[in-house]
C-alpha cells in the first residue's frame, strides 16, 4: 500500500515537471520561431539558418558562442542573455 501511494506521488512529480519544461520550451520556441520558423526550418529565403535536425549539443554550443560574443551575430546577442534563455 506504501508503495503504491509513493509511486503515485513520484508520478505526480514527474508530470509536474513535465508539464513545466513543456511550457518552457513553448515559450523558447515562440522567441526562436519568429526567424527560424515554427518548426526550425530556417528563414523563407535562407535568411536565418535551419535549426530543425541539427544536434542540441550544437545549438548550445552555438547560443553560448553568441552569448559570450565569440561568435559575432548582434541579433542573436540580445536572445542568450540570462533574461531570455538561461
Amino acid at each position: 500500500m506504501k508503495l503504491i501511494a509513493i509511486v503515485t506521488l513520484l508520478l505526480a512529480l514527474v508530470q509536474g515537471a513535465v508539464a513545466q519544461n513543456l511550457e518552457r520550451g513553448k515559450e523558447i520556441n515562440a522567441t526562436c520561431a519568429g526567424c527560424h520558423g515554427e518548426l526550425g526550418q530556417g528563414g523563407k529565403k535562407g535568411e536565418y539558418p535551419r535549426l530543425a535536425g541539427q544536434r542540441a549539443a550544437h545549438i548550445k554550443d552555438q547560443l553560448r558562442a553568441f552569448r559570450n560574443r565569440t561568435r559575432i551575430n548582434l541579433p542573436m546577442f540580445p536572445y542568450t542573455q540570462e533574461r531570455e534563455l538561461s
